[in-house]
């Protein structure tokens, strides 16, 4: 999992995106942290947007694994 307090600069979204594909791994608080930055849509680009949806169909796809 990404540390939170990487997760608070401008590329956040793309840092943790990038961490992800690169482990192929999902964990529970990096995906409550996508969740956070889905639900605060104001404060997230389109292009964010695009690359969270990304993650998640993958996860759906099995290209990334949820692991705990």
């Amino acid at each position: 999992m990404v540390n939170s307090t990487t997760v608070s600069n401008d590329n956040s979204v793309k840092i943790l995106v990038d961490h992800i594909f690169r482990t192929h791994r999902l964990s529970r608080g990096d995906q409550q942290t996508l969740m956070s930055f889905l639900l605060s849509k104001d404060m997230i680009t389109g292009e964010e947007n695009k690359l969270i949806n990304n993650v998640f169909d993958a996860v759906r796809q099995g290209r990334v694994r949820v692991s705990d």
